[in-house]
Order: C-alpha cells, then sequence, then structure tokens
C-alpha cells in the first residue's frame, strides 16, 4: 500500500510544478554576484546573492537553461547558463546565512527537479556536498514538508542512471544516521533510492 501511495505520488510530481516561476532578475544576480567574488566574506554582500540567487527548481532552471532563439541563432542566450557553475559555487560557499533558511532555500531549489547534466547536476552536486556536513539541518528541514514534497526531494537527490559506488556508500551511511532520529522521513528517503537509483534513462533515450 506504502509503495502505491508513493507511485502515485510520483505521477503527481511529473504532472504538476511545486511553484510557479517567477522570472529572476538577472541583472539583480549578475551584480550582487560580482560584489561577493570582489569580497566573498561581506555579510552584506552574501545576503544580496542569497536573496537574488533563485528560490524554486523551476526558476533555477528557467534561469541558468541557455535559451536558444530558433528563428535567430546569433540572438540564442548563452549567458547565464555559462556561468551557471560559478554561481552555484558560490551559492555553496556563503557562511553568513542561518542554517535553517540557507537548508530551507537548498531544499526548495531541489524539489521538483530532474537528473540531466551541467544545469541540474550542477545543484545535484551541491546537494550531496552539503548533505555530508550539514545533515541534522537538512534533515530537519526535510520533516517539516509533507510526504509527497520529501519524496520530490529525495527523487531529484537519488536520481542516477549508472549504478554508483559512491551513492550506494551514501545511502548506506544516511540510512544508518537516520534511523534514530528521523526514521519517518528514512522510510521516504528509502523509497525515492528504490524507484531513482540506478533506475531512470536519459530523456533523450526515453522510448517515442
Amino acid at each position: 500500500m506504502k509503495k502505491t501511495i508513493l507511485i502515485l505520488l510520483l505521477i503527481i510530481s511529473f504532472s504538476t510544478s511545486y511553484a510557479q516561476i517567477n522570472v529572476v532578475d538577472t541583472l539583480e544576480l549578475k551584480s550582487a554576484y560580482n560584489e561577493l567574488i570582489l569580497n566573498p566574506k561581506n555579510e552584506a554582500n552574501q545576503k544580496r546573492f542569497f536573496k537574488a540567487f533563485p528560490s524554486n527548481w523551476d526558476e533555477y532552471l528557467y534561469t541558468y537553461t541557455y535559451k536558444v532563439n530558433k528563428s535567430d541563432k546569433a540572438r540564442s542566450d548563452f549567458d547565464m547558463y555559462k556561468v551557471s557553475h560559478k554561481h552555484v559555487d558560490a551559492f555553496g560557499e556563503l557562511t553568513e546565512i542561518p542554517d535553517s533558511i540557507y537548508c530551507a532555500k537548498l531544499i526548495k531549489l531541489a524539489i521538483g527537479g530532474s537528473w540531466d547534466a551541467d544545469v541540474p547536476n550542477y545543484l545535484k552536486a551541491l546537494l550531496h556536498k552539503k548533505m555530508a556536513n550539514k545533515r541534522t539541518c537538512i534533515m530537519t528541514q526535510i520533516a517539516k514538508l509533507r510526504k509527497g514534497n520529501q519524496f520530490q526531494f529525495w527523487q531529484f537527490y537519488w536520481s542516477n542512471i549508472v549504478e554508483s559506488k559512491a551513492l550506494e556508500k551514501e545511502f548506506e551511511n544516511l540510512t544508518q544516521l537516520n534511523s534514530n532520529d528521523f526514521p519517518e522521513e528514512n522510510d521516504v528517503m528509502r523509497d525515492a533510492f528504490y524507484y531513482f537509483y540506478d533506475s531512470i534513462d536519459h530523456p533523450f533515450f526515453l522510448p517515442l
């Protein structure tokens, strides 16, 4: 029964959006990033960049995926795509944001995400990095979510098209670490791992 419910949640996650897209002010985002690079330890600079950075998956993907102008290739927009990895790295280095606020935004960025190379993978790599040193904070914020949204987070977190010993080891470690403090969240995490780790194909190879 539990598996059936989670499968239904999975179907819903593909047909609905977690949040509306609010177009990110890319001029402010670029300016905030430039100021941050000049003085990366400055609290005001960090808070400005944190605020300017996308707040959910749809905003993140819309901001950093390159825009191809089919009618005029020369006018295609690659600017944000080219700096996406630098922005994600900078977001990962912020130290002046309260942990609870930082982790909540990081989780919201991942909810509804889908695996792919480049832009999605930059965020996925950051999630795994932060899980290693902010696990309790992340799990505390995840515990506040409804089960369906928890599943959406772990869906993106564990999605992988091939086997990975590193991911398998991380899954074992997290399962053990979360067993006492977050047993219900652990159940959702395990189900997502079962369905999405080494269980998806790249969209390019999906049958028509």
